[in-house]
């Protein structure tokens, strides 16, 4: 008799799931189980705190949101309107149909619209992270949890501001950042990666968007690595423990 294992049945589940048209009636909640998954899967890799609570208050938002339709939604929730909308444009479509924003998986392979989506909300929380924490990370945490380096402004470049002589909130001292971003000597090419990284874009993108190879990407950011662990900038995202 033949066995079935959890991972066969997982997969054989989840490419069933993928055969689901995109319809009206069920673009939404096609959105906010993709949102949910995207946040449980990076929460699950990375145990970040920011992700953490997006998750926890998207949980809180489908539940009481079933119970009043006076319910303001927090930051969560956007992560499913952001991926209900991108769902919008493929109406119709099954979500194993390959998606036309030309994104390529490692293979080289065009990738499916749920995979595309799910692109889509991993850079939509990079951003978010990189306003709350002031981070840029230099790689991504894709998809299936894949966790990288990331460049850190330090908290002792944060000044105090004032009202009426009470300090209310810290703020980013923007022109250390920019001396500190100039000592690395970046090249032309090397400052134009380093805003599109900023900007939430993946390797493949950049290569697309600049003209060059993914390796040539690749070796770009191993680049500004050296240059921003020379100046104390390179930290090192936090690691599942056993």
């Amino acid at each position: 008799m033949k066995i079935t294992t959890k991972s066969q049945l997982t997969l054989t589940k989840k490419a069933e799931y993928l055969t689901q048209i995109i319809t009206t009636a069920n673009v939404q909640t096609l959105g906010e189980q993709t949102a949910h998954k995207a946040l449980k899967t990076i929460y699950k890799k990375s145990l970040d705190e920011y992700i953490g609570q997006l998750l926890r208050d998207y949980k809180t938002d489908i539940h009481k949101a079933k119970q009043s339709i006076e319910y303001t939604f927090s930051n969560g929730y956007d992560l499913a309107q952001l991926a209900t909308c991108f769902y919008c444009q493929y109406i119709g479509q099954p979500l194993n149909a390959t998606a036309n924003n030309g994104e390529l998986d490692k293979q080289k392979q065009p990738i499916d619209i749920y995979r595309a989506c799910m692109r889509t909300i991993n850079r939509y929380i990079m951003q978010a992270k990189n306003k709350v924490y002031k981070t840029l990370y230099l790689q991504d945490i894709d998809e299936n949890g894949e966790l990288g380096e990331y460049i850190q402004i330090p908290h002792k470049w944060d000044i105090g501001t004032k009202a009426s002589g009470i300090q209310t909130h810290t703020i980013t001292d923007l022109n250390k950042v920019t001396q500190a971003i100039k000592s690395m000597n970046l090249s032309a090419t090397e400052n134009k990666i380093l805003a599109c990284r900023l900007r939430g874009y993946g390797y493949d993108t950049i290569a697309k968007k600049m003209s060059i190879s993914k390796s040539s990407v690749q070796t770009y950011i191993k680049r500004i690595r050296t240059k921003a662990t020379a100046i104390d900038l390179l930290s090192k995202a936090k690691t599942k423990t056993a």
